[in-house]
This record gives structure tokens, C-alpha cells and sequence, in this order.
């Protein structure tokens, strides 16, 4: 844990890459794929709110896209995986 100075290896939201990561990636990889994810989040949050867009749905697309950063993320860095 690190609390106690030690790094945890299999707890809870550990961020994995490499030789950890479940399609072995790289450091970089995972750091784009990340940045990426975030900025298309931002993006569908930004377009849902607008004015155009019907108020009842921000909330639907937004889960959506949710969702699916989770499904894309998980296996390459296993952020938001609970356990191992």
C-alpha cells in the first residue's frame, strides 16, 4: 500500500501498463489512449449540453460515452478495473 511506502499489486485502481496491462501496452500508449478518451468526453459533455441539444438527453449521451471509456480503457490500462 501506499500509505505504508509500498506499491500495491493488485488492489483497488492500480494503473497498469506494459508487462501488467492485459494487451501488453506501453506507457505511451496508455498516456494517449487517456488523453484521447478525455478530450472526446469533454467533447460529447460540451455538444449535449449546448442549447441545440434537447436538455433530457445530456444526461443519456453523457452515460453513454461514459460507458464506452470504460469498455475502450479498461483493457489497455486497467484503471478503473476493480481487483485483478
Amino acid at each position: 500500500m501506499i500509505i505504508q511506502g509500498q506499491v500495491g499489486t493488485g488492489g483497488f485502481a492500480n494503473n497498469r501498463f506494459a508487462e501488467l496491462s492485459a494487451g501488453k501496452y506501453c506507457m505511451t500508449s496508455a498516456l494517449i489512449i487517456k488523453i484521447v478518451i478525455a478530450a472526446i468526453f469533454i467533447i460529447v459533455i460540451r455538444v449535449a449540453t449546448d442549447q441545440p441539444a434537447p436538455a433530457r438527453l445530456a444526461p443519456v449521451a453523457t452515460s453513454l460515452a461514459l460507458t464506452l471509456i470504460h469498455l475502450i480503457s479498461i483493457p489497455i490500462t486497467l484503471l478503473d478495473k476493480i481487483g485483478t
